[in-house]
């Protein structure tokens, strides 16, 4: 099984170098790897990208597992994105984030003061990735969890947390 490291900020072009790895391990023959992710987060659509081009990989017998040794915002949204086995580091954290817009002065149209539509839609889509994954570990039922998530935009969990959410299958 080789590994793949997500570490630092998740930038399109870091992004794009680990999707033409993982590809070209994939072309060669492997179908097992370890995502092992250190990250604080990173962009929304290049994120997003990589794990349609994942699952999709997923679909044709890649398996994915992931060794979280920290992972915030969008890089938990891609940690928890795949149904191989799920590691955490002890003593580790994950933080799931609400979001938040950086904008260029590209992304408006400054007589309207109208965001992007492709801006608008990648947000969405994080929003709809992060509700299906607060669903599918019951985060969503808890009003402790949720009440701590809409209260400062973000989330925190300990490695036991996680463990016990069903996050991870086990800590390392």
């Amino acid at each position: 099984m080789r590994k793949v490291l997500f570490r630092g900020f998740l930038d399109t072009v870091y992004l794009e170098k680990n999707k033409q790895k993982i590809r070209d391990l994939f072309v060669r023959g492997e179908r097992e790897i370890l995502l092992v992710v250190e990250s604080k987060g990173g962009l929304v659509s290049p994120t997003i990208s990589l794990i349609d081009e994942l699952l999709q990989m997923q679909e044709e017998g890649l398996r994915v597992n992931v060794l979280i040794r920290d992972a915030k915002s969008m890089a938990l949204v891609l940690a928890l994105s795949f149904n191989g086995k799920k590691s955490m580091s002890k003593r580790a954290c994950v933080e799931f984030h609400l979001g938040s817009l950086r904008l260029e002065a590209s992304d408006f149209d400054h007589a309207t003061g109208v965001i992007s539509t492709s801006i608008l839609a990648s947000f969405w889509r994080y929003e709809i990735l992060l509700q299906s994954l607060l669903d599918k570990y019951e985060i969503s039922k808890s009003k402790k969890w949720m009440a701590k998530l809409y209260g400062s935009g973000w989330l925190t969990l300990t490695d036991e947390e996680s463990l016990q959410l069903g996050l991870v299958d086990e800590l390392v």
